[in-house]
């Protein structure tokens, strides 16, 4: 559903394959970047002026400027200080932690088998991008965590939206969030923010009952995070959402996992959003609407 790609800065150092490239790349593909290094923004740039006429290299930067946000992630590999090349270095990364691919400049260093391929291979129905954006998983907490992994993994505020949740072992919603939210990235210098929206109902436990249990949870993973639980009226909730800063998810079934409660369901069916549809979840779910 997620993959991240590095992409080499000389593959974007001219307009054609700057927009041919970053064309696979918008909210809802699946696709991502990651900033292997972390000025790998700047890296492009530089590329690009060594070769571009200024028009170009205009177009470009404009390109550059105009990525999502949502799409970058940070690289998190070694990028040693050594005049090696920005490919050497990536492979050697790709090599010891894998990226969901690497996109290189020239036909040379291309791999397939190991899924480095070509600024020419790429295109929508290049195996790397075909299935991305959705995904058919299996209701356990580990694959339904590793499902949403890159949406997690430097996220700042994450957003649970499932009118049915309930705190306990029995109710199959803790495992799935705890697995969840260990899939971000620990960072003393990061304080999550992590919100429950869900309903009030004379059939559930009582409102506080069901912040703490969620609290609990929330804490037991990730000690320092803010925890908001916000309760709508019967009604008010349906579709099951897993939002981020970084993109949202929605998921079919619910956010618990197989076995749990009446639902008996093995498999869910998952939906990255896209842009229109993230921006409109992300301000409908907030803190202030219940």
């Amino acid at each position: 559903m997620l993959r991240d790609f590095a992409i080499d800065p000389d593959a974007l150092a001219s307009w054609g394959n700057c927009r041919a490239v970053l064309d696979r790349f918008v909210m809802g593909s699946g696709a991502m970047i990651s900033e292997y290094p972390k000025r790998w923004r700047r890296m492009v740039y530089e590329s690009a002026a060594r070769q571009c006429r200024d028009m170009e290299l205009k177009r470009i930067t404009e390109r550059l400027n105009a990525l999502n946000r949502c799409l970058l992630i940070p690289g998190h590999r070694e990028y040693p200080d050594n005049d090696q090349h920005w490919i050497d270095k990536a492979l050697d990364a790709h090599q010891r932690q894998p990226f969901g691919g690497v996109i290189c400049a020239e036909d040379a260093h291309a791999r397939p088998e190991s899924n480095v391929i070509s600024v020419s291979d790429v295109q929508a129905t290049h195996p790397l991008f075909v299935g991305l954006g959705q995904a058919h998983v299996a209701r356990n907490p580990t694959d339904m965590a590793q499902a949403v992994r890159l949406l997690l993994a430097d996220a700042v505020h994450v957003k649970f939206i499932d009118t049915h949740y309930r705190p306990g072992a029995q109710a199959g919603f803790d495992e799935p969030i705890r697995q969840i939210l260990g899939q971000v990235r620990k960072d003393g210098e990061r304080k999550l923010q992590v919100e429950l929206h869900t309903e009030s109902s004379d059939r559930r436990p009582p409102d506080d009952q069901l912040e703490n249990g969620f609290a609990k949870i929330v804490r037991g993973t990730i000690p320092n995070a803010e925890v908001t639980v916000i309760f709508y009226d019967q009604g008010c909730l349906h579709n099951r959402f897993l939002l981020t800063d970084k993109g949202g998810v929605m998921w079919g079934t619910g956010l618990d996992e197989q076995g749990s409660s009446d639902r008996k369901t093995e498999t869910d069916d998952l939906f990255l959003l896209n842009d229109e549809l993230y921006r409109l979840h992300w301000s409908k779910w907030n803190t202030t609407e219940a």
